[in-house]
This record gives structure tokens, C-alpha cells and sequence, in this order.
């Protein structure tokens, strides 16, 4: 019996977008090595042995929701629309973009670097280990993939509220994807002293993952964004430089290798490869602590906070503009507010009546509806 051991953490169904032919070859350009690989091996690329571990539930759990996912995005590239708002397919196409954003090799890096760091800030504190023990070793998880596809699974219903539309691109160059393609992004608050806002639940908030080197798919905070036109579910570019712009998202946000169709010249990547490879942030996320005050003069109050790195593109697409209510509130003057406060507490709750068995995960739509008040813009 297979025992799947060869666990890809970008389905290859996503890969075979960007691929040709007989669909299992790809061209790739490796960022540590500088080097382009044409007619790489798509079965080979972004995977890991037992990367989710040995017992194969999150392999199969994740090969069903692959499976409903391919089927829809099929049916968006042929008929060039997306589902309907809330419906089954919108709510599928969501599931699968966070546990994508979630389950790659970059996720796990990055969730074992906030581990290591934040259990070494603590155990400083303590006085418990030695400094110079501390240095010497590495604090991470073994499961950390696992982990994170269990959180990510949770985590979904804070964007059951995002729109979403096609970015179709009519131009001669094409869009690029990665190993990490699933890319979180803040127009809104990309200049806010505050932290890089990208939280599920972030005002302002936009995905964005290139489906094949044509399409783009885009979900935003429609309180936030105008995203073309309110009557059609499409933006077409024609613009090169836009184009180029929009692939700088994956340039930064890629871990190891970038991946891109036939008709992509490899000189173009080459170019590309040598303006930005420099701009990547060489951290994954970045912990700091605060020192608050206390009462009692021989106690320390301590809060760390924690953010991804902001991806280092100011991107301003011309079919995308903040509402003039919102471009009047200076983005540096605020925290970071979350997109709909009633959501949010609802999902809180929600949480406690899992935990009590009242209601299943994947029931908090239905929750939603048996608790609907008037106040959530999400349905």
C-alpha cells in the first residue's frame, strides 16, 4: 500500500497551470543559486518526505479540499468568472487559499524562527539557561507543518467576508508564481508605523495568488478597496509595467524558487532576478519586546510583539483604489483595526461552542445564520 510519503506542500494541480505540453515539466529559477532551470520536473518541486508527518490524515484531509478547489479554479478559467459571494464554492476557494498561505515549507520556517525566539526571550528573562547555552541551539517544532495546517483550519472563517475578483492580464508578459504563491498584502496600511497588518483579520487586507500566467485571483476588503468596476468580476491589464509589479509580490515572498511558463524568456527572469533578489528580507518575522510599567518596582511587565516583515513593493494597481472615506484617516496615526468587530467576536464564540461540541468546525457559516444580528457585513 502507498504510504505517500512524497507530501507536496504546492499541489501539483496548482503547478500544472504554469507548466506545458504533458504537463509535468517547469521552468524554475532557484534564488539562492541564481540559476534558471528550463523543463524542470514539476513532480519534483515543493515537497517534503512525510513533510505532515507519518500519519497521512493532513495529507488526505488536504488532497480533498485540493480536489474541490482544481474543479472550481477549472471552471473560473474557462467561463472567466468567480463564484458567487458565500456560496459553497467562494467558501472552498477561501479554505484553500488559507491552508495554502499556511502549509509551505516558508509557513514552517517561519513558525519555528517565532519559536525559537520567543521561547530564548523567555528563558533570558527567567535567568533559567545560561546565555551562551542559548546561543548555541535551535528551539523548533518537529510537527511545525502539521501544526500549522490544524491552526490555519481554524483561522478561516475570519476571511469568509473578503471579496473576490479575477485580475486577468491582457498584456505580452506574463505573471510568475512561487513556492510560497499565496501572498499577503496591505495597500492600505503599507506605510502605518504600526505593524505590517496582515493579519486574517486586518483592515485593509488583500490576497492575491496568480492561478495561471494570465489569471490572478485578488480577495479584498471591499470596505477598504474599489477594485474595478462594481458591475463586472474581471480587471484586465494591458500594462507591462503593472504586470511586472504584481510579480514582484512573488519575487519577495518566495522562499527558494520561482516558477514560470514557456512563453516567459528566461533573460526577462534573469533581470528581474537581479533587481530583486537583493530587496528580499533575509527575516521571516521579527519578535520584539516591551517593557510596560508595573506597580510593584521589583516586577517586570513584558509584551512581545510579532509581525511579518512588510513585503518591500509599494504596489498601487491602477484598477485598485481606497475609498476616499478611508484615504482621509491617516494610516500612521492608528493601530491596526480589524475589518468587522462583530466577525471577529462571533468567531470567538464560535470557538466556545466548538469546544463544548455544540457546534463543528466547519459549521461557523451555519453558526453565523442561527446568530445573525444585522451587524455583520461577512454574509
Amino acid at each position: 500500500m502507498a504510504t505517500k510519503k512524497k507530501q507536496h506542500y504546492v499541489p501539483r494541480f496548482y503547478l500544472k497551470n504554469f507548466s506545458w505540453e504533458d504537463r509535468n515539466t517547469i521552468n524554475i529559477f532557484n534564488i539562492k543559486g541564481l540559476k534558471n532551470i528550463s523543463n524542470g520536473n514539476l513532480y519534483n518541486q515543493c515537497y517534503g518526505n512525510n513533510f505532515y508527518g507519518k500519519d497521512i490524515k493532513v495529507e488526505d484531509a488536504l488532497g480533498l479540499i485540493e480536489g474541490a478547489t482544481a474543479s472550481i479554479i477549472n471552471q473560473i478559467l474557462t467561463t472567466k468568472s468567480i463564484p458567487g459571494f458565500a456560496s459553497e464554492e467562494h467558501c472552498t476557494l477561501i479554505a484553500f487559499v488559507v491552508f495554502q498561505h499556511s502549509r509551505t515549507k516558508y509557513a514552517a520556517i517561519k513558525f519555528n524562527q517565532m519559536a525559537d525566539r520567543f521561547a530564548k526571550l523567555v528563558l533570558r528573562h527567567e535567568g533559567s539557561v545560561d546565555k551562551s547555552v542559548l546561543d548555541k541551539v535551535t528551539i523548533s517544532f518537529n510537527n511545525a507543518p502539521h501544526l500549522l495546517v490544524g491552526s490555519a483550519g481554524e483561522m478561516i472563517p475570519l476571511v469568509y467576508d473578503l471579496r473576490c475578483k479575477l485580475i486577468v492580464n491582457k498584456s505580452m508578459y506574463n505573471f510568475i508564481t512561487s513556492d510560497n504563491p499565496v501572498v499577503l498584502y496591505n495597500q492600505y496600511m503599507h506605510q502605518s508605523k504600526y505593524g505590517s497588518a496582515l493579519g486574517l483579520a486586518s483592515e485593509g487586507l488583500q490576497i492575491f495568488l496568480p492561478l495561471t500566467s494570465k489569471v490572478m485571483l485578488l480577495f479584498y476588503d471591499s470596505n477598504v478597496y474599489r477594485v474595478g468596476s462594481s458591475a463586472s468580476q474581471i480587471c484586465e491589464i494591458y500594462s507591462k509595467p503593472e504586470v511586472i509589479k504584481l510579480n514582484e509580490l512573488q519575487w519577495l515572498n518566495a522562499l527558494e524558487n520561482i516558477y514560470y511558463s514557456k512563453t516567459m524568456p528566461g533573460d526577462e527572469i534573469d533581470r528581474q532576478a537581479s533587481r530583486l533578489v537583493p530587496l528580499r528580507s533575509g527575516e521571516l518575522i521579527s519578535l520584539d519586546e516591551i517593557n510596560l510599567a508595573s506597580s510593584n518596582p521589583d516586577q517586570k511587565k513584558l509584551l512581545f510583539h510579532s509581525q511579518e516583515p512588510r513585503i518591500n513593493v509599494l504596489l498601487k494597481p491602477s484598477f485598485i483604489k481606497i475609498k476616499r472615506i478611508k484615504a482621509r484617516i491617516l494610516c500612521n496615526s492608528r493601530a491596526v483595526n480589524v475589518r468587522d468587530p462583530y466577525l471577529v467576536e462571533m468567531y470567538k464564540k464560535f470557538q466556545e461552542e466548538v469546544k463544548s461540541k455544540r457546534y463543528k468546525p466547519s459549521q461557523f457559516l451555519e453558526y453565523v445564520i442561527n446568530n445573525l444580528g444585522g451587524k455583520c457585513s461577512a454574509l
